[in-house]
Order: C-alpha cells, then sequence, then structure tokens
C-alpha cells in the first residue's frame, strides 16, 4: 500500500487477471472507493462513466481481464477491459467524492449524477439523497438543501438524522438562526410521526447553538441549551462554547459569556482553545484587556495552548481598551516568536496587524500605521483588503488623499477588489482636503494668493477715504 490505495488496488486488479478471476462490480466500487479516498474526483467520474457506458451498450456485467493486461492507472484499466454495469453503491461513492471536493458546482454535478440514477434503472438510496444535501449544505446554500430532503421525502426514501443535521448546518452556515430551528423541528416532528430514528440528537441541538452564535442571537442560543437538556440529552463543550460565542458577538456580551464559560466547567468539562477563544472575544469586544491577559495565564495553567486566533484577539483587546502602545509591543513580541525555531515558534497571523494597523490610524497616526504594514510584510505575513482598507482610513482621516489612493492602489495590485470601505476612505479624504483648501482660501492662487487679495483691497478702501 506504500503506492497508495489505488495504485494497491490496481496491483490486486492484475493479480486477479493473472489468475484469471473476473472482475465485477465490487472490485470495480473498490477501485472507485481508493480513487475518492486518494481525493481524485475526475478518476472517480471517469470510472463511473466507463461502468455506465456498460449498461448501455447492453455488455456482460461481469468481466474477464485478458491477458497480458500491465495497467498501472485505471485510465489504462479503462481502455483495455470491459468494465460491469454500476450498482447504487457504485453511484453513491461517486456522489459522495463529488460531494466532498467542496468545488463551486460540486452540488450541481453530484444532484445531477443522483438524477441520472433513473437512467440505469436504479433508485437512489438515503446516501444518495444524503450526498447531495451534504454538498448543498456544505456550500451554505439551504435553500437546495431542503428542497432536495422535501424531494426524498417525495420519493418514499426515509432520511435519518444525518440529513436532518446537514440541512440544518446548512442553515447555521448562512447565520439563518430561524432556518435552523425549522429544520430542527421539522425533524423532530418527523421523528414522532414517521421514523424514530430521525430524532433530534446532540449534533442537532450543537448545530442550533451555532446557528443562532453565528447569527449573534444569544438569548435563542440560551433557549436551545435548555431545549437540548429538555430533550434528555447532556451538553458537551461544543454545547457551551456555541453560547459563549453566541454573547461575545453582542456588545455588552462578556458577563453572560464568563457566565456560559463558567457553567462549562462546573459541569466538568475543560476548557479548549475554542471555547477560550470564544471568552477572548467577549472581554476584547468589552476593552477588558486586563480580563484577556487574566484568561490567557487561566489557558496556560490548563495546558491549554493559545492559537494564532487567541493572540489576535489579546492584540485587539488591547486596542480596544484604547492602549495600542501595549498592542504594538504585544506584536513586536509575536513577531519576534514568530522567527523562533519550530518548537517555540508563535503563529502570528494578519488579524493581529490589522488590529494594530487600525488602532494607529484612529490615533491620528498614519505613519505608524504605514510602519506596522511594513512590518508585517517583513514578518512573512500577507496583508488582507482589511489591512489596505485600514491603512487607507488612517491617511484618510489624516486628509492625505494621494497617500490614501497609494493604500487601495497596493490593494487593487495584491489582487484585492475594493469594498465600500475603501471607497469610504477615499471619499473621507477628499472631504478633508477639501476642507483644508477652504480654509486656507481656496484653491489655484493658495492661500497666500487670498491673502495677497484681501490686503489689496484693504489699500484701496484706506486710499479711498484720504481721497
Amino acid at each position: 500500500m506504500k503506492r497508495g490505495p489505488a495504485a494497491a488496488v490496481l496491483g490486486f486488479t492484475e493479480r486477479m487477471r493473472a489468475h484469471g478471476v473476473a472482475l465485477d462490480v465490487r472490485h470495480c466500487n473498490h477501485l472507485l472507493t481508493a480513487h475518492a479516498q486518494e481525493g481524485d474526483r475526475r478518476a472517480v467520474e471517469a470510472l463511473l462513466s466507463r461502468m455506465r457506458s456498460t449498461s448501455t451498450n447492453g455488455t456482460s456485467g461481469v468481466a474477464a481481464l485478458p491477458p497480458g493486461l500491465g495497467a498501472t492507472s485505471s485510465s489504462e484499466l479503462q481502455e483495455v477491459v470491459a468494465l460491469p454495469a454500476p450498482d447504487v453503491v457504485s453511484f453513491n461513492i461517486a456522489i459522495s467524492a463529488i460531494s466532498a471536493t467542496g468545488e463551486r458546482d460540486a452540488p450541481e454535478r453530484a444532484a445531477a449524477l443522483l438524477a441520472s440514477m433513473r437512467d440505469v434503472g436504479l433508485k437512489a438510496s438515503v446516501a444518495s439523497f444524503a450526498a447531495v444535501v451534504h454538498a448543498f449544505a456544505k456550500a451554505g446554500r439551504p435553500v437546495e438543501a431542503q428542497a432536495w430532503l422535501t424531494r426524498m421525502l417525495g420519493e418514499g426514501v426515509r432520511p435519518d438524522a444525518a440529513v436532518f443535521n446537514s440541512v440544518i448546518a446548512a442553515h447555521a452556515a448562512a447565520a439563518d438562526a430561524a432556518g435552523a430551528r425549522a429544520a430542527l423541528r421539522a425533524m423532530a416532528t418527523f421523528a414522532a410521526e414517521e421514523c424514530p430514528n430521525a430524532k433530534p440528537d446532540l449534533v442537532s441541538y450543537n448545530t442550533l447553538i451555532s446557528a443562532c452564535a453565528r447569527a449573534a442571537r444569544p438569548a435563542e442560543a440560551e433557549a436551545a441549551l435548555g431545549e437540548l437538556r429538555a430533550a434528555g440529552l447532556v451538553p458537551d463543550r461544543a454545547s457551551y462554547s456555541g453560547v459563549v460565542l453566541a454573547h461575545a458577538k453582542v456588545a455588552g456580551g462578556a458577563v453572560q459569556a464568563r457566565a456560559a464559560f463558567d457553567a462549562m466547567v462546573a459541569a466538568g468539562l475543560s476548557a479548549d482553545v475554542v471555547a477560550c477563544n470564544a471568552l477572548l472575544s467577549a472581554l476584547a469586544k468589552a476593552g477588558d484587556a486586563a480580563g484577556c491577559q487574566k484568561c490567557c495565564a487561566d489557558m496556560e495553567a490548563s495546558g491549554v495552548a493559545m492559537s494564532a486566533q487567541s493572540h489576535a484577539i489579546v492584540v485587539n483587546s488591547l486596542v480596544q481598551a484604547g492602549e495600542v502602545d501595549a498592542a504594538e509591543q504585544q506584536l513586536s513580541a509575536l513577531v519576534r516568536r514568530a522567527a523562533l525555531p519550530s518548537s517555540a515558534r508563535t503563529e502570528v497571523t494578519a488579524s493581529a496587524f490589522n488590529a494594530v494597523v487600525s488602532g494607529l490610524g484612529k490615533r491620528g497616526l498614519p505613519q505608524r500605521a504605514a510602519l506596522a504594514v511594513r512590518q508585517m510584510l517583513a514578518a512573512g505575513v500577507e496583508p488582507t483588503l482589511v489591512t489596505y482598507n485600514a491603512l487607507a482610513a488612517a491617511w484618510a482621516a489624516a486628509g492625505d488623499l494621494a497617500a490614501t489612493e497609494a493604500a487601495l492602489a497596493r490593494a487593487t495590485a495584491a489582487g484585492h477588489r475594493l469594498d465600500r470601505y475603501s471607497y469610504g476612505a477615499l471619499l473621507q479624504a477628499c472631504a478633508k482636503q477639501g476642507a483644508r483648501l477652504s480654509r486656507s482660501g481656496g484653491g489655484g492662487g493658495g492661500g497666500g494668493g487670498g491673502r495677497r487679495r484681501r490686503r489689496r483691497r484693504r489699500g484701496r478702501r484706506r486710499r479711498g477715504r484720504r481721497r
């Protein structure tokens, strides 16, 4: 197996030929699975297509390998062997492989493949529909995921809990808390009336809590946690972390976030970096830099390693508290640690730099903001559009239109598409520069020209009085 699963399966197929063993659909399904495990979606689709062509031209469902086959890839195998017709498992492997790619058109391709099963006289199974629903859910398209669940029910195929959970997850990915709740209720109704195996489970409720967190609806997240308990389930770390994050998303939610975090610890659940980062976010939003520092100390005492996101949140907390100098120092320390050997290295991300650039800009220090961007590049961290927007805003606040334009020119040169914040900075820079020119007496002759004209008018008035 050192060459990988697909190569190993081909090797075994060659040995089958040597022993005169016929190739049937099970062997092809093993080969499909091997390609899927290697993430080779094209090889999966090519092999299935070859199998489907067999089923439409009347070739036998079992094929003997011809003597002298020296195939080293599935494409060579397909050139010399008439393959058996696919079965439901064959299609399911292919649909799942397409769904797993996450490519933009993966949901449509997976759905089209399921629809084509009728062409070879096959009926889609639970696994077939589940893979299509998952593809749309993974793409964050809850309407289509729900539509395929409805179609599944209409064709008399009973979904299991995993299919419903995929639909709830699709709503969660779209920050659609109401849609996630509606999907969970439909799941509960279906379980009560038709299929107890589809009863909402811990994953269902945790996904609903996640949807509420993404939508910044902490009260609904707390309610979902209560419903989880009422259903006889025991909350886990993900349940509490979701509630903490929901509170972290709203202003003034630090106290409630801390309460949810403490409830998790009181329940005997050790905090992980996800839960700690959620609490750090809440404290940072409140500008509680001291609270963030204490949380970091607690993480270290508990053996929870801080992530790059943790460090970025701490830097942001200092900025939010107005301690921009301290944030700069913290960032410089992170950069130094990022250059250490791998065992002691600390990863630094764009988020930490972005917080400092923004904070310096709001303090009216565009030159230091620009220096932070240079430091970012020197550390090997790629600036994002947020970085360039923050730098542009810093120059715009100072009324430097040329520097604002230069910052955004760097953004477009890096392949970023300017957004409303970019253009907002340009408009602010124009307004600031225009106001400054008005105060100095207008453009053209500049302020000096305006003053000279006023002096000439006063001189003419004095000469007129003397006459």
